[in-house]
This record gives C-alpha cells, structure tokens and sequence, in this order.
C-alpha cells in the first residue's frame, strides 16, 4: 500500500470557546466547494481555503460550519492561532508551531 494522504490539518491546543477567528481544522489543499456535497459551484469558481474555527458550531459562513479564505487570510489567520497557542502556553504548542509553520512555508501563492 501506498502512502496515505492526509486531506486535513489539525491545530490541536484549542477550546470551543476560543476565537473563531483562529483556525482549527483545514483542508490541505484549496477548494472550490462550500460544502462536501456543493453541486452548485463550476470551474470558474475561485480556489479557496476551507478553514474550520474552534467554534465550529456557530461560527461559518459554509453550511459545515467552515470559512473559505484567500491565501493571505489563510496564512494571517493560521499565524494568529499560533500566536495564541504560545501567548496562551497551550500544551504542545512549540510542536504545534513547528508543524504548522512547515505547512505556511509550503504555501506558495
């Protein structure tokens, strides 16, 4: 077998009630979809980032409870929640970081 693909990034360290400007949850890749059963979108639908907030059930503007970013959104709103972690000396956070800033680098655009 394969290599399996991870299709989702996880920010562990978070609470419900943490901002829902912070991200919790993305989709590695961008999307044109709203939602995982978007029949409506086409082509010329822009790419986008699917993000998930701690808040994830009453925050969105996705019927999933998600946010579709611009890339810079994207990368200001991830380096928010790293922020946060450290600001907020949440567990693990120095991993977290280290992780999450590898995948802000592989960003090009």
């Amino acid at each position: 077998m394969g290599k399996e693909i991870q299709r989702y990034g996880y920010v562990p360290g978070l609470s419900f009630n943490d901002s829902d400007q912070l991200v919790l949850m993305y989709l590695k890749t961008k999307t044109h979809y709203t939602w995982h059963a978007d029949y409506d979108h086409n082509i010329s639908s822009p790419l986008r980032w699917m993000v998930v907030s701690p808040n994830i059930v009453f925050s969105g503007h996705c019927p999933e409870g998600g946010e579709l970013l611009d890339t810079p959104e994207f990368k200001r709103r991830l380096l928010l929640t790293l922020d946060f972690l450290r600001d907020n000396q949440r567990p693990y956070w120095q991993a977290v970081a280290k992780e999450q800033t590898e995948v802000l680098n592989s960003i090009k655009e």
